[in-house]
């Protein structure tokens, strides 16, 4: 009995997985912020609502590699 040939990924390299690109929507960073912001008050750290936006981006791009944000529609 001969196995049936797999579908090629079209990647071009024999083996690679397609990657998966996580896609990060305004709540997933406004959940992060505010347990950034949570941490910062807790410590007394300075800092305002916009950077602790950015950091979250940055975490989040950071945790999950160079991961795309969802822009508003």
């Amino acid at each position: 009995m001969v196995a049936p040939k797999r579908a090629r990924s079209g990647t071009g390299k024999k083996g690679s997985q397609p990657r998966r690109v996580r896609v990060f929507t305004d709540e997933d960073i406004a959940l992060r912020a505010y347990f950034i912001a949570e941490q910062r008050h807790r410590t007394g750290a300075p800092g305002d609502e916009t950077g602790d936006w950015v950091e979250a981006e940055r975490q989040l791009r950071f945790e999950h590699g160079s991961a795309r944000v969802k822009l508003p529609s």
